[in-house]
C-alpha cells in the first residue's frame, strides 16, 4: 500500500525520493519501495523523514485509524501551508514587479 500522506507531503514540499533516501542513508530504489509500501518503514525512519520534512510524524504516517488529534494536526498544518503559500505568492509578485522594471 502506497504511503499516500508521505508521498503527498514530500511532493508538496518539493523534495525528491533521492533527497529522502539520502537522509535515511539508503539508495533511491530502496526508498521507493518504502514509499510504495513494499518495504516497511521503521519508527526511526519515520522520525527522520518527519524531521526532514518539518512535520509531525502523524502528518506523514499512514494508518488505517485516524485519531481526532491527528485530524486536528492536519487542519493546523493546512492553515500553516495556506499562510506560507500566501507569503510565497507575495514574494513572487514582488520579484515579478522587479523583473518587469
Amino acid at each position: 500500500m502506497r504511503k499516500e500522506k508521505l508521498y503527498a507531503i514530500r511532493k508538496q514540499k518539493g523534495f525528491t525520493q533521492k533527497e529522502i533516501a539520502d537522509i535515511l542513508g539508503i539508495d533511491t530504489s530502496n526508498y521507493n519501495r518504502k514509499e510504495n509500501g513494499s518495504v516497511k518503514i521503521s519508527k526511526d525512519d519515520w522520525k527522520k523523514i518527519a524531521k526532514f520534512l518539518k512535520v509531525p510524524v502523524e502528518e506523514i504516517y499512514d494508518d488505517k485509524y485516524t485519531s481526532k488529534k491527528s485530524m486536528e494536526n492536519r487542519e493546523d498544518y493546512i492553515i500553516i501551508l495556506e499562510k506560507e503559500n500566501k507569503e510565497l505568492r507575495t514574494k513572487l509578485d514582488n520579484i515579478l514587479k522587479i523583473i518587469a522594471l
